[in-house]
């Protein structure tokens, strides 16, 4: 579904309408509660947190192990900084239903 964002909302947006019919939400509505939920998200992987959704997965920021990389002005070797990573560990339940 890499389709982006606006594609995405529209999903919500349909899906929740399609749940609560005499309290449909707007599509502001819609948005501003999915862009909530991203910039929680956001937020915690920046502070290096991990975050577990029941039934869905966890997602877990790693640090990766530096690099020896070339620096091709003094021909010199050294180390590059270690990268940070978002790493997705799919829930028993999804990884059962995937198949």
């Amino acid at each position: 579904m890499s389709r982006g964002r606006k594609e995405f909302l529209e999903r919500v947006y349909e899906r929740v309408g399609k749940r609560y019919k005499r309290f449909r939400p707007s599509r502001f509505q819609t948005r501003e509660a999915v862009e909530a939920i991203l910039s929680l998200l956001e937020e915690a992987f920046l502070r290096g947190e991990k975050v577990t959704i029941s039934g869905f997965g966890t997602f877990e920021v790693k640090e990766g192990k530096p690099r020896l990389v070339k620096d091709f002005s003094t021909g010199e070797r050294k180390k590059s900084q270690p990268k940070r990573r978002i790493i997705f560990k799919a829930s028993p339940k999804l990884l059962k239903e995937l198949g």
